[in-house]
């Protein structure tokens, strides 16, 4: 088979019948015998077919042009923070901002209004300090001396260890009060809780994504009722 290209000294009259497409100047050699056939996605159109003579080849492949999930591809910032994202997926920002702002915050005042003062536990009312005192000649004493702790302090340190604990997935402070063993009980069922609704959901949302169906043929295409775009005449096959 000898490929050869319209010749050119025919487009001006291709342009005036047809148009200035290529394909119409195919067409209008091979009308003329200057060609013996054209091969190509033409389009059948009534100027055409009065000239020649189309021809549907059975041969042709028809190729389905879908999406690509991505997966291979060379790891970037963006995948970078869409996977870093899908940590925070689990729970919406509301229940993020109840655990962080409300939840944890009040279990660890909690926490201080039980032990605070108590004998033994982790927020006394006081500590020891050791003093020494400079007299005449070189003399010197020391003594010990209660000093009242801030109750500011106390209260920011129970704050970190309340959400410390939640990053920790324990409560690693001395508790000795009732009271407080009591709430120490709700933050391990509270974190508890949180832990395993988190990781569940997470599992969740990991497994549907790896279990997404790839389109891989039209007739699945079909099946999954997505929108195709098709020549015309492939459109009336798929």
């Amino acid at each position: 088979i000898n490929m050869t290209q319209p010749p050119e000294w025919l487009r001006n009259n291709s342009q005036d019948f047809f148009g200035s497409s290529n394909f119409d100047l195919c067409v209008f050699s091979v009308s003329l015998g200057y060609l013996d056939f054209c091969v190509g996605a033409f389009s059948i159109n009534e100027k055409r077919s009065s000239v020649t003579t189309m021809f549907e080849t059975t041969s042709d492949p028809v190729y389905l042009i879908t999406y690509t999930d991505g997966s291979g591809q060379t790891a970037d910032w963006e995948s970078f923070a869409t996977a870093a994202i899908t940590i925070f997926q689990p729970f919406t920002a509301s229940a993020w901002i109840m655990i962080f702002v409300f939840c944890l915050p009040i279990l660890g005042l909690l926490m201080f209004f039980h032990e605070y003062g108590a004998p033994g536990s982790a927020y006394p009312r006081n500590e020891p300090v050791i003093v020494e005192r400079k007299y005449g000649h070189g003399q010197t004493s020391t003594e010990v001396i209660n000093r009242p702790i801030p109750a500011f302090k106390h209260v920011l340190n129970s704050l970190y260890m309340g959400t410390l604990s939640f990053f920790q997935g324990s409560y690693d402070q001395s508790v000795v009060s009732v009271g407080g063993k009591i709430n120490l009980l709700a933050i391990a069922s509270f974190i508890m809780l949180i832990l395993a609704v988190y990781t569940a959901n997470l599992a969740a949302i990991l497994t549907q994504d790896a279990n997404k169906a790839s389109v891989n043929s039209i007739e699945m295409a079909v099946k999954q009722g997505m929108n195709i775009c098709a020549e015309r005449k492939i459109a009336k096959i798929v």
